[in-house]
Formats: structure tokens, sequence, C-alpha cells
């Protein structure tokens, strides 16, 4: 995955470090909390931002819970 994303750099000219993609591809729990905490306050919770602001149906959301929690 390194090398794909160090590849579409390249590919514009541009000339990244592994840690670089590293960090660009990591997410750490802060990040995800402080983001569904948020999302929660300003919409209520994360199904009404998935319905009312992403248009994803009731289908569409089990599908990504099943693919996600595999």
């Amino acid at each position: 995955l390194i090398e794909s994303v160090r590849q579409m750099f390249d590919a514009n000219g541009e000339i990244v470090s592994d840690e670089a993609v590293t960090l660009l591809l990591s997410v750490s729990a802060d990040y995800i909390n402080t983001s569904f905490s948020a999302i929660t306050e300003r919409h209520g919770s994360i199904d009404a931002y998935l319905r009312d602001m992403l248009d994803v149906n009731d289908a569409q959301r089990a599908a990504i819970r099943a693919r996600m929690l595999v």
C-alpha cells in the first residue's frame, strides 16, 4: 500500500518519504473519537449523519457495517 501511494505522488512529481506515507495512511483513536463526537453533537447520531448528510440508506448502512466488522 505504501508503494502504491508513493507512486501516486511520484506521478505528480512529488517525492514523499515512507514515514510521510505511513502517517498519511494512519488514524489515531483520538482523531476518530473527536470526529464521532462532533458528528453526534451536530447531527444527533452517526446514523442521522449518514442518512441526512451522506444519503446512506438502511441497506447501505448495513452493508458498510457488515464489511467493517469482519
